[in-house]
This record gives structure tokens, C-alpha cells and sequence, in this order.
């Protein structure tokens, strides 16, 4: 209220709009305040102080009276932290208020005011505000305001506390004129660096609190352009398996995410120790603690009553698959491209927050001389998730699959044991041969019924198959073992290899 009385009705309206995380414009106290402050900058309603009496101020802010107002709110803001710390809302506007009033003490140089400022009652050169002498006074307790901010946020793991600094971050104005320029640091970087880290360490771990769509999508945007690994995208779209298991599409995004399974080397225990020596070196598995936990919880393969039969059963089942196969599209294997780091401490990037006042260097740094802020995080508030339109969850093969849930789901925990166990697991051997069986005993009693379970046998086969399992390979390979072969003796390509051993 104290900010809002010194406003516009329609900026006062701005600033006073409830929040919501999962909104696209009004997330935190930090959008509430940068909104505002784009608003009477681009409506040319806020002004430097008028040199002359007789100008026309109505609908008109100036620029100092404001900084006076939000330097008021923010005392009260910080007498609410001190009286309940753990209250991110008073973090949150004690923050928000200080940046904002940042901003508007910088004033609004030639290269910052925006095109569509039309205003007939101002002169143009007052759309240029000028800098208040108090600039550098805020940016010392801006400064200092923001390090207690992110360190205090940091020992208290909590995702909104976490939406609040990635909201912060996303502020490039305010980050820009609290960012220690290029020819004052410390170390060698590209700037915006620890920024960028910053804010996709904050987005990762709100998400991987909340498993929000909104936050989804977040982490999905950060992977895709190479800011967090695609481990950590899929770590959160396991999490939101953890969360709800029973949801159909928490799984179903994991698997587009995932690709498909591709070719793997004989053998899926080596595999598995790179994964987890991959993820002791610093670097996201998604699977890494979840191998043992998914297997108990998840993987249990049906028993099939038929345990050994001639090979015309496997001539059977690929004479209905393979020719299925042929006409559709195979998904395309995801192949690991270079990926972005995620930080494992905030500590590590916080040599980007500058106080020049506590340096004694830099008060007289021309902050117009270097202005692309294009490096520094951008707004992800409005990203949506993007996923579920693939060929995995939009061919006609999957949208008869459905149809049948169990079947589905099998089939969708197979392509998730694949990449999480290896294709040589257990469950998924044992998974494809009581698919088939089941494929080849609705054939033998044949029915109204058992024709259209057949159906979503064979769909479900030619679904794992498009996603890059081999079902003939698979049944060959039981058929050999079935009929005594050693599995020393078992051909080279066989996708079973050493996994064989243990059924």
C-alpha cells in the first residue's frame, strides 16, 4: 500500500495482483515489481523531477518520490524478516522492493527507453530520466540484501523459496546493474555465467520439489538449450513417477523423454557401472539411486504357464510382428550431445554479485558502455511442456494400446526397465515372452474375446519394437535356451546375453 499510493490507478493494480507460481506473469513479488516498473517506464508516466513548475503532472510519477516510498516499504519488509525469517513472502518483497528501487534510481538512459513511449505532456529529453545521486547507496544494500537472500535461501530447502530467486534471476535489468562488469572480475568467465547457473540450479530444484507441469517445462527449456544435462530433465520426470505412479502420463513422458532404447553391448552389467561411475564424478544419472527401489517396486514380470516350445512358436509370433513392423515408423534413438552443468552449491557462482562501494572500485563504471543483458537468464515463466506429441504417444499402434491398460502399462515398464536395468534384465525378457504367449495362445482358442486381446498382444509387440527392442531376437533366444543351448554357445547378437543367466 505505501508503494501502490504513489502510483497510477493501473500501475497500483499491478503491483497489488495476487501471485501464483504457476502463473505465467504474476509468480513472486519480484514479477509483481518488475511489471509495475515496465509499465510506467513504457507508458511514459514515470519521470525525473520537472524543471519547471508549470508542467502538467497529472498521471505523472516522479522518480525520487518513488524510491522514497519503496525505501519505506523496504524497511518494513525487513523488520518482518527479522520478526519471522522463515517467511519467503518477506524475503521475497524486502527483495523485490530494493531492486526495484535499483532500476529506478539508474534512470533510463538513450539506449534503455523504449521505442513506444509516446507522451505529448513530457519533453522528449525527460523520457531520458536522469541517474538520482542515491544509486550507488541502493546498489551497496541491494547487494548485500541479495547475498543474505540466495545464502539463507540455500539452507532452507524449500521450492518456494526457490521459485522466488529463480523469479529474481530472471529479472535481467536488476541482475544487470548488480553484476560485476567483465573488466572487474576476478576470473576469467564469460559473463552472465554464474547467473545462468544460478538460476538453472534454483528452476532444477524447484521442480524437483513441486513436479509441476509448469516447473516440467522449465527444466525441460533449460535442457533443451544445453543450461542443465538431460539427466536432469529426466531425473525430474522420474520424480514425478515417485510422486504418482498410478499417473499414466507421468510415465508416459518419462518415455518420450527417454527415446528409444537403441542398441545396447552384450551384457548390461558394465553398462550400469559407467552409469553409476558417470554419477559419482559429479554428473546426473536420473537412474542412479532408483535401480534397486524401481526393481522391487515396479518390475515384476507375469508368470507364464508355458515355459518351453518348437520353434514354429517363434515362426508364428514374428510372422504376425515383422510385417507389422515394416509399416511403421521406428523412434529414433536420443543420442548425448554436449550438455549444460549443473552446480552442486549456489556458493560456487555468487563472484557475479558486485558492490562497488564495499570494493572501492568501479563507482564510476558506465553501466550503457556494455548492456546485453540476451546473456543473462531468460523469462521462462510462459514455457509449456512439450511433450506427448511424439510418434511414441501419437501413432495409431499406441492409440489401439491404450485401449487395453494393463497391456499399456507393461508395455511402457519394459522401455523404462530397458534403459534403467539394461534390455538383458529379467523382467524384460520374461515380460516379451509372456507377451507372445499370450499373442500365440489367443490364436489357438480362438473367440470374440481372445481375438481382440490378440490384438493388443500384438500391438504391444510392435510398440516395443518400434522403440527399438528386438522381439524376434528375444524369442529366439528363449527358444534356444529352452532347448538345453549353452549360453556359451548362444549367437553373438543375442540381446539377452549375460541377463540370460539369471531368469
Amino acid at each position: 500500500a505505501m508503494i501502490a499510493a504513489h502510483l497510477t490507478p493501473h500501475a497500483a493494480e499491478q503491483v497489488s495482483r495476487p501471485y501464483d507460481p504457476d502463473a505465467s506473469e504474476n509468480r513472486t513479488p519480484f514479477d509483481s515489481i518488475r511489471n509495475m516498473l515496465t509499465l510506467i517506464e513504457e507508458d511514459g508516466s514515470l519521470i525525473s523531477p520537472p524543471q519547471s513548475s508549470s508542467w502538467y503532472l497529472k498521471g505523472k510519477i516522479i522518480d525520487d518520490m518513488l524510491v522514497s516510498a519503496m525505501r519505506e516499504a523496504a524497511m518494513v519488509f525487513r523488520k518482518c524478516i527479522e520478526k519471522d525469517p522463515q517467511n519467503v513472502d518477506h524475503w521475497s518483497w524486502y527483495v523485490a522492493t530494493l531492486l526495484g528501487m535499483l532500476c529506478t534510481a539508474f534512470g533510463a538512459p538513450p539506449s534503455m527507453v523504449s521505442s513506444t513511449q509516446k507522451d505529448t505532456d513530457v519533453k522528449h529529453e525527460q523520457k531520458e530520466r536522469r541517474q538520482l545521486d542515491c544509486f550507488h547507496e541502493i546498489r551497496s544494500i541491494a547487494s548485500v540484501a541479495l547475498t543474505d537472500f540466495i545464502k539463507f535461501s540455500h539452507s532452507h530447502d524449500c521450492p518456494m523459496f526457490h521459485l522466488a530467486l529463480v523469479s529474481m534471476l530472471e529479472w535481467k535489468r536488476a541482475i544487470f546493474l548488480l553484476h560485476r562488469p567483465q573488466s572487474f572480475s576476478r576470473k576469467n568467465g564469460e559473463f552472465g555465467l554464474e547467473v545462468r547457473r544460478l538460476h538453472a540450479y534454483y528452476t532444477y530444484h524447484w521442480a524437483l520439489k513441486v513436479c509441476s507441469e509448469t516447473s516440467i517445462a522449465k527444466v525441460q527449456g533449460l535442457s533443451e538449450s544445453k543450461v542443465l544435462p538431460r539427466d536432469a530433465f529426466l531425473n525430474i520426470l522420474a520424480c514425478a513417477v515417485d510422486r504418482n505412479p498410478c499417473e499414466r502420463n507421468n510415465w508416459s513422458q518419462l518415455i518420450e523423454a527417454l527415446g528409444s532404447v537403441g542398441s545396447t553391448e552384450k551384457g548390461d552389467t558394465p553398462c550400469l557401472h559407467r552409469k553409476h561411475a558417470k554419477s559419482e564424478e559429479g554428473s546426473i544419472w536420473w537412474g542412479k539411486h532408483r535401480v534397486l527401489e524401481w526393481e522391487n517396486q515396479f518390475f515384476r514380470a507375469p508368470k507364464s504357464a508355458t515355459e518351453a516350445v518348437g520353434p514354429e512358436f517363434v515362426q508364428m509370433v514374428s510372422a504376425i510382428v515383422e510385417p507389422l513392423c515394416q509399416n511403421v515408423q521406428q523412434i529414433e534413438e536420443i543420442t548425448p550431445e554436449e550438455e549444460g552443468k549443473l552446480i552442486q552449491d549456489p556458493n560456487e557462482c555468487m563472484g557475479w554479485i558486485w558492490n562497488p562501494m564495499e570494493e572501492n572500485i568501479g563507482m564510476d563504471h558506465d553501466h550503457c558502455a556494455f548492456m546485453d543483458i540476451a546473456l543473462l537468464p531468460e523469462d521462462i515463466s510462459n514455457v509449456t511442456l512439450n511433450l506427448l506429441s511424439s510418434l511414441q504417444f501419437n501413432s495409431e499402434i499406441q492409440r489401439r494400446l491404450s485401449d487395453n491398460l494393463s497391456c499399456e502399462a507393461l508395455c511402457m515398464k519394459i522401455i523404462v526397465a530397458s534403459h534403467l536395468l539394461g534390455t538383458c534384465h529379467p523382467f524384460v525378457c520374461n515380460s516379451i515372452w509372456w507377451l507372445s504367449v499370450k499373442l500365440w495362445q489367443s490364436l489357438h482358442t480362438p473367440n470374440k474375446h481372445t481375438l481382440a486381446k490378440k490384438n493388443h498382444y500384438t500391438d504391444g509387440l510392435v510398440w516395443l519394437s518400434m522403440n527399438g527392442l528386438d522381439i524376434s531376437a528375444y524369442l529366439q533366444c528363449r527358444l534356444d535356451r529352452s532347448s538345453g543351448v549353452k549360453a556359451s554357445n548362444q549367437r553373438d547378437d543375442c540381446p539377452m546375453g549375460q541377463g540370460a543367466q539369471r531368469t
